[in-house]
């Protein structure tokens, strides 16, 4: 089954030539044409139900994932501090710049979940059938939030409207890993959400 990118780290020469492998599957996947018009841009509004239960988030940083050029999306990081705390409320923004079908959204975020040891398989199996069962298929233009709140539920919207939650309290840590970990194969990503 193909996957989007992973954003895990990587090691060595076969760790590379993977990384390659699966970046072309990807653009295999999610169309190798760029997304017609103007590209995605990080110009949606939250939620207001977000700001309902989080009012002070703000953003931080924003950040373009593109394979080989052409953009798959745009994320901005929503922090209510000075700086990016996981123990207070937080949100990740994602407008798509093209259709980006669950399975390969969720295999790639759980596939990089694994390589940064997020977890355990079982925990990573379930928040796997959770996702499949909570998102959509994604297509240029739909805005993905995933609100992270100190009680340690995570919330996830689509296109303005809760499409679920999950209890987990370790899921959100998990997940924000993905984007934010010093260990991302994807620091230029890392570094525009967090602002460094």
């Amino acid at each position: 089954m193909s996957k989007i990118p992973r954003f895990g780290p990587r090691s060595g020469a076969l760790g590379s030539v993977r990384a390659v492998l699966r970046i072309l599957v990807a653009i295999l996947a999610v169309g190798v044409c760029p997304a017609r018009g103007a590209s995605a841009s990080p110009s949606k509004p939250l939620p207001a139900s977000v700001f309902e239960i989080a009012p002070g988030l703000h953003r931080l940083g924003t950040a373009r994932h593109t394979v080989f050029g052409l953009p798959v999306f745009d994320a901005t990081l929503w922090i209510a501090g000075q700086q990016w705390s996981p123990i207070e409320p937080h949100a990740l923004d994602v407008l798509a710049s093209r259709n980006i079908p669950p399975k390969r959204l969720v295999g790639g975020v759980i596939d990089e979940m694994r390589d940064l040891k997020a977890a355990n398989d079982r925990q990573r199996a379930q928040w796997q059938a959770d996702l499949l069962r909570i998102l959509p298929p994604l297509t240029r233009g739909d805005q993905l939030v995933v609100l992270c709140l100190p009680d340690r539920k995570t919330l996830i919207y689509f296109n303005g409207l809760e499409r679920g939650k999950i209890d987990d309290p370790n899921f959100g840590a998990a997940l924000f890993r993905v984007w934010l970990d010093p260990m991302s194969s994807r620091p230029d990503v890392r570094n525009a959400l967090l602002q460094y």
